[in-house]
């Protein structure tokens, strides 16, 4: 971030500020879809790491080709929790979109889930040829130890694109959960 100084109502001149945060990250993440080995990100922590991909090469994503994504993510303890964000990347040249939707569902035991709110991707986003947005579900409040998401993969490029009906991927670089 880059910001002014003023002093009585005048511009002294450019500061620069930054911030960031560290969300506790010591969660465990068990993949009920697994990843595509070609895309793998930085292993099996690559998704809550707090670091974000960028617009495509990079060793921040987890892909899946074809299939949908199912993770559950384990807090280590009951947590309060009202909200689940997951990014995503689009990149139609290279065969990656958006996902059709994604489910956030909770649990105490790990076992028995309760789907807690959808979030389906916005139409005007699915044919921009690159998008890197996260997908957010809002709850009230709930104490939890388990969050499952579950991303709905479109399996095959639509007719539009030069290679309709070729395999699709759904890219992700991080799960935020507040």
């Amino acid at each position: 971030m880059t910001a002014s100084v003023f002093l009585e109502g005048k511009e002294k001149g450019l500061g620069t500020a930054s911030s960031a945060f560290k969300r506790r990250n010591d969660y465990e993440v068990k993949y009920l879809i697994p990843h595509n080995e070609k895309w793998s990100g930085t292993g099996e922590h690559t998704l809550i790491d707090n670091f974000r991909g960028d617009y495509f090469a990079s060793k921040f994503w987890q892909g899946w080709e074809a299939i949908d994504l199912e993770i559950v993510v384990d807090l280590k303890q009951e947590t309060d929790i009202d909200s689940v964000s997951v990014g995503f990347l689009q990149s139609t040249g290279n065969w990656i979109l958006l996902p059709e939707y994604m489910e956030v569902s909770l649990s105490d035991d790990g076992v028995d889930f309760t789907k807690v709110g959808k979030a389906e991707t916005p139409e005007d986003w699915k044919m921009m040829p690159l998008k890197k947005e996260a997908l957010t579900v809002s709850f009230p409040e709930n104490r939890t130890r388990y969050v499952r998401v579950y991303a709905k993969n479109v399996k095959h490029l639509p007719d539009w694109h030069m290679f309709g009906g070729s395999k699709a991927w759904v890219f992700v670089d991080e799960i935020v959960i507040h």
